[in-house]
């Protein structure tokens, strides 16, 4: 090879290194724009459901599992058990789609539609989360279920889970397997 040749080759192999070291890599996930903590030792969820009958619904979490202990007592069914470990034994976060405040009745996250949640460690009168929970919907591509959630400030987003079991009606969260004998 001529000289000349083998002088652009190696400048062309110190520019593609040189491209290469100092290129950005490609972003590759997307982080939350806003999570619900995990609430570590979860023992009571609180849900306000404004305009409801059984507006103040409580779980209650008991040795042999979750419990609504208001507006009744009784234990709830194993698929509602199952969502309430499901959901909330890890963080909730949020996609990065943008949510306009302008359309909270849409999202049925107005003060008179959104039901009101508080998450309670053991032992705690305090809540160590709180938020809102409005509409669910279903996204189209991948039919992933998605409910929106507003923040103390008023916030509105999307999360990535459903949260729908907290709208459901008092009577099809109860389990409907007759644990005692006696006719309460």
């Amino acid at each position: 090879m001529k000289r000349g040749t083998i002088i652009a080759l190696v400048i062309l192999v110190v520019l593609v290194g040189i491209f290469l070291a100092t290129r950005e890599t490609p972003q590759t996930s997307v982080a939350a724009p806003y999570t619900v903590k995990k609430v570590d030792n979860l023992d009571r969820i609180e849900v306000t459901r404004p305009g409801a009958d059984d507006a103040l619904v409580v779980f209650q979490k008991k040795e042999d599992g979750w419990a609504l202990t208001k507006p009744v007592e009784a234990p709830v069914s194993d698929a509602v058990a199952k969502s309430l470990d499901e959901v909330f034994a890890k963080k909730i976060a949020t996609d990065d789609l943008k949510v306009s405040k302008d359309k909270l009745d849409e999202y049925e996250l107005s003060d008179e539609k959104a039901a009101a949640v508080s998450l309670y460690a053991a032992g705690s009168s305090e809540p160590a989360a709180t938020f809102a929970v409005g509409k669910e919907i279903t996204v189209e591509n991948t039919n992933a279920k998605r409910s929106f959630i507003k923040t103390d400030a008023g916030k509105p987003y999307r999360a990535r889970v459903s949260l729908e079991l907290l709208h459901i009606a008092v009577k099809d969260l109860r389990s409907k397997q007759i644990t005692k004998g006696d006719r309460n």
